[in-house]
């Protein structure tokens, strides 16, 4: 899935082929660097150094603990955190940590996990449940840091997008924002190809031959064609709105509406008639997501199929690939 001024960085496992294990979505006006160097093997994560202007890097990185695991996983956990621990940074982990830590619960897992964030000096800052059902209701999607006094704020979010509810932490930074999403375009709506070309033959184009020099040569001439230009196909400025996948429809939209509203019903009043509802309408609307997905791709690839460029760009557009591990982008 891409989102408009992000980088999407994936972790995925040998055993998982292509699928992802976690992910990490990082904005594109940020000096970041992946920090593969920091992570465990067989250990589904990322860490991300956030490259922070005149002050400490922070790290930021994402955990998922298959809920199979043995308990001798959190001895890689515990690696990974002292990793990170060494570098002396801000550190900031969230995921799907599958194990219970609601107050009232003490098991081996929970424990273990417990005495971690102990030892190194690591806050909790979830205290809801996030994974809510008809019959349960567990704590097993944590945000930890080891400094909680720069976090604003930080909690839960019920959407049906997954019956897991998503959390989030805010970091306190000043940072630059993007500004409007404004783009030039060359408006071609009075456009006369007859006029445009007539119009290029009258330019004194034999001016540019005026002097020795290249560079006057070149803007001399260039000059003359972007009036041209600019006379026949001027320019405009547009606002760009946020970029959604293509397959995404109206009628899409009001189901994944219906299907949040519904979760979140479900929570509040603990029916058991209205999370059979809930059920039957997120798994419909999950289906014509990935309907209309597959048929998306179908579609453009059949079209563009002698067309490589665009072929490529539809691979990567499935898989959000990027290569680069390291961006250095300018924050003032």
């Amino acid at each position: 899935m891409n989102f408009m001024n992000y980088r999407a960085h994936f972790c995925c496992m040998p055993d998982l082929l292509i699928s992802a294990a976690c992910c990490i979505y990082i904005r594109c006006n940020l000096n970041y660097t992946l920090r593969d160097d920091l992570e465990v093997e067989n250990l589904e994560s990322l860490v991300i150094q956030l490259n922070k202007l005149r002050s400490k890097p922070i790290l930021i990185a994402t955990w998922y603990r298959p809920p199979d695991s043995p308990i001798a996983i959190f001895n890689h956990f515990e690696e990974l955190i002292a990793k990170m621990d060494s570098t002396g940074y801000e550190m900031f982990l969230l995921g799907d940590f599958n194990v219970n830590v609601m107050p009232d619960v003490n098991t081996n897992n929970s424990n273990k996990l417990k005495d971690i964030f102990s030892i190194y000096g690591l806050e909790q800052l979830i205290t809801e449940p996030t994974r809510v059902t008809l019959n349960s209701r567990t704590l097993i999607d944590l945000c930890i840091t080891n400094t909680p006094t720069k976090i604003v704020n930080s909690g839960v979010l019920h959407l049906g997008i997954s019956d897991h509810s998503l959390i989030y932490m805010t970091y306190k930074t000043k940072y630059e924002r993007c500004g409007k999403r404004i783009i030039e375009i060359r408006s071609m709506k009075k456009f006369r190809r007859e006029q445009y070309l007539w119009d290029l033959e009258q330019q004194k184009w034999s001016d540019s031959k005026l002097s020795n020099d290249p560079n006057v040569m070149w803007s001399k001439w260039k000059s003359l064609l972007m009036a041209c230009i600019d006379r026949h196909a001027p320019l405009r400025h547009k606002r760009v709105g946020n970029k959604r996948s293509p397959w995404i429809t109206s009628q899409l939209q009001r189901e994944m509406r219906k299907r949040d509203y519904l979760k979140q019903k479900a929570i509040r009043e603990g029916n058991s008639q209205i999370w059979e509802q809930f059920k039957h309408v997120r798994n419909h609307t999950n289906n014509l997501i990935r309907t209309a997905k597959r048929q998306y791709f179908a579609n453009n690839f059949e079209v563009n199929k002698s067309n490589s460029k665009e072929t490529w760009n539809l691979i990567n557009q499935l898989y959000s690939q990027s290569s680069k591990k390291t961006w250095q982008i300018s924050l003032k």
